[in-house]
Protein backbone atom coordinates (compact mmCIF):
# COMPACT_ATOMS: atom_id res chain seq x y z
CA UNK A 1 0.00 0.00 0.00
CA UNK A 2 1.60 3.42 -0.87
CA UNK A 3 1.66 5.92 1.66
CA UNK A 4 -0.65 9.04 1.48
CA UNK A 5 0.27 11.73 -0.85
CA UNK A 6 0.66 15.27 0.63
CA UNK A 7 -0.96 18.24 -1.02
CA UNK A 8 1.54 21.38 -1.02
CA UNK A 9 -0.58 24.70 -0.95
CA UNK A 10 0.68 27.50 -2.55
CA UNK A 11 -0.10 31.05 -1.75
CA UNK A 12 -1.82 32.55 -5.25
CA UNK A 13 -0.09 35.19 -7.17
CA UNK A 14 -0.24 38.81 -6.14
CA UNK A 15 -2.91 40.82 -7.66
CA UNK A 16 -2.10 43.52 -9.82
CA UNK A 17 -4.46 45.97 -10.42
CA UNK A 18 -5.95 46.24 -14.09
CA UNK A 19 -5.78 49.48 -15.88
CA UNK A 20 -8.58 52.14 -15.55
CA UNK A 21 -11.51 52.05 -18.64
CA UNK A 22 -13.48 54.77 -19.85
CA UNK A 23 -15.62 52.37 -21.14
CA UNK A 24 -18.96 51.89 -20.72
CA UNK A 25 -21.21 53.30 -17.58
CA UNK A 26 -23.64 52.60 -15.77
CA UNK A 27 -26.75 53.91 -14.23
CA UNK A 28 -27.54 53.71 -10.75
CA UNK A 29 -30.62 51.36 -11.79
CA UNK A 30 -27.53 48.43 -12.79
CA UNK A 31 -28.56 48.80 -16.21
CA UNK A 32 -25.92 49.25 -19.38
CA UNK A 33 -26.43 53.07 -20.72
CA UNK A 34 -28.35 53.00 -23.52
CA UNK A 35 -25.51 54.59 -25.94
CA UNK A 36 -23.33 51.85 -24.51
CA UNK A 37 -25.35 48.54 -25.00
CA UNK A 38 -24.13 48.08 -28.53
CA UNK A 39 -20.51 48.63 -27.43
CA UNK A 40 -20.39 46.51 -24.64
CA UNK A 41 -22.02 42.98 -25.15
CA UNK A 42 -19.15 41.32 -24.20
CA UNK A 43 -18.65 40.96 -20.41
CA UNK A 44 -16.42 39.78 -18.13
CA UNK A 45 -18.29 37.84 -15.03
CA UNK A 46 -16.59 36.06 -11.98
CA UNK A 47 -20.08 33.51 -11.01
CA UNK A 48 -19.91 34.77 -7.57
CA UNK A 49 -21.52 37.16 -5.12
CA UNK A 50 -19.70 36.61 -2.04
CA UNK A 51 -18.73 39.82 -0.85
CA UNK A 52 -14.87 38.39 -0.05
CA UNK A 53 -14.84 37.35 -4.13
CA UNK A 54 -16.38 40.86 -5.31
CA UNK A 55 -13.20 43.10 -2.56
CA UNK A 56 -10.70 40.24 -4.66
CA UNK A 57 -11.89 40.79 -7.71
CA UNK A 58 -12.30 45.07 -6.90
CA UNK A 59 -8.54 44.73 -6.37
CA UNK A 60 -7.55 44.40 -10.17
CA UNK A 61 -11.26 46.55 -11.07
CA UNK A 62 -12.79 48.77 -8.72
CA UNK A 63 -15.78 49.53 -11.09
CA UNK A 64 -16.72 45.51 -10.08
CA UNK A 65 -20.09 45.39 -9.09
CA UNK A 66 -22.46 42.57 -8.47
CA UNK A 67 -25.15 42.15 -10.70
CA UNK A 68 -28.22 39.47 -11.59
CA UNK A 69 -29.42 38.42 -15.01
CA UNK A 70 -31.78 35.23 -16.22
CA UNK A 71 -28.49 33.12 -15.84
CA UNK A 72 -28.61 34.22 -12.25
CA UNK A 73 -25.97 36.61 -9.66
CA UNK A 74 -22.64 37.34 -10.71
CA UNK A 75 -19.67 39.92 -10.04
CA UNK A 76 -19.66 41.81 -13.40
CA UNK A 77 -15.95 43.03 -14.12
CA UNK A 78 -15.73 45.08 -17.11
CA UNK A 79 -17.42 45.23 -20.33
CA UNK A 80 -16.16 45.24 -23.58
CA UNK A 81 -17.48 45.80 -27.36
CA UNK A 82 -14.70 42.90 -28.85
CA UNK A 83 -14.73 39.48 -27.69
CA UNK A 84 -11.23 39.63 -28.04
CA UNK A 85 -10.48 41.88 -25.27
CA UNK A 86 -12.67 40.59 -22.75
CA UNK A 87 -10.89 36.97 -23.29
CA UNK A 88 -7.85 38.84 -22.71
CA UNK A 89 -9.01 40.41 -19.26
CA UNK A 90 -10.68 37.08 -18.40
CA UNK A 91 -7.27 35.42 -18.82
CA UNK A 92 -5.34 37.54 -17.15
CA UNK A 93 -7.95 37.43 -14.10
CA UNK A 94 -7.20 33.46 -14.30
CA UNK A 95 -4.03 33.57 -13.78
CA UNK A 96 -4.83 35.97 -10.79
CA UNK A 97 -6.37 32.98 -9.63
CA UNK A 98 -10.07 34.60 -10.53
CA UNK A 99 -12.52 32.13 -11.76
CA UNK A 100 -13.48 35.16 -14.52
CA UNK A 101 -15.20 34.24 -17.90
CA UNK A 102 -16.59 35.97 -21.01
CA UNK A 103 -20.75 36.32 -21.82
CA UNK A 104 -22.33 37.96 -24.06
CA UNK A 105 -25.77 39.80 -23.51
Amino acid sequence: RNPPRRLRLTAPPPITPLPTSQGCRHQSTGKPNPSNVEEGRYVVIVPSTAPVMLQRVRTLAPSAEIRSSSRGPYIEVRRYADRASAETLSNTMRQQGLDARVTYF
